[in-house]
């Protein structure tokens, strides 16, 4: 027997894989596990493009890429819970955008607790002292504030 090279692996999510079928155009990897769910992979950098989460509720056993158009196909799961599904692989896993939104959300967050701590501790100037249209009065401690700075 010969060896076979391995050109590119990849250690699949969710349970023990139960179904493996690749697109007509090569280009994409479905795998399906034992508990349900339904993963679509790019085949050239095996990363993940979709998750379908507890699309049946037994193991699948059975996927096939099916042409839905001329340059389009949608892909078929079966189970043993005795269902058909039809999915869109090309679409965007709608959890990588909620993830996204999440980060920023968090950033946002914390950019807003670090202004309103400094802001509590005084460390961050006041809005009125950007106003040049309503200048301090002489002697307010704003004055001095702005005098110091003009003398730098």
């Amino acid at each position: 027997t010969s060896d076979w090279e391995v050109v590119r692996e990849a250690r699949m999510r969710g349970e023990p894989l139960a179904e493996l079928t690749i697109s007509p155009d090569d280009s994409l990897l479905a795998t399906a596990s034992s508990n349900g769910h339904v993963f679509v992979y790019d085949t050239f950098s095996m990363g993940l493009r979709r998750s379908i989460m507890d699309t049946h509720g037994l193991f699948v056993t059975g996927l096939a890429f099916v042409p839905s158009s001329a340059d389009q196909y949608k892909l078929l799961s079966i189970s043993a819970d005795r269902q058909v599904k039809v999915h869109n692989p090309h679409l965007a896993d709608p959890g990588r955008y909620l993830r996204a939104l999440a980060v920023v959300l968090l950033f946002m967050g914390l950019i807003y607790t670090v202004v309103t701590i400094l802001h509590s501790y005084d460390l961050l100037p006041h809005i009125s002292d950007f106003d040049d249209a309503d200048p301090p009065e002489p002697g307010t401690p704003a004055h001095h504030h702005q005098h110091h700075h003009n003398e730098l």
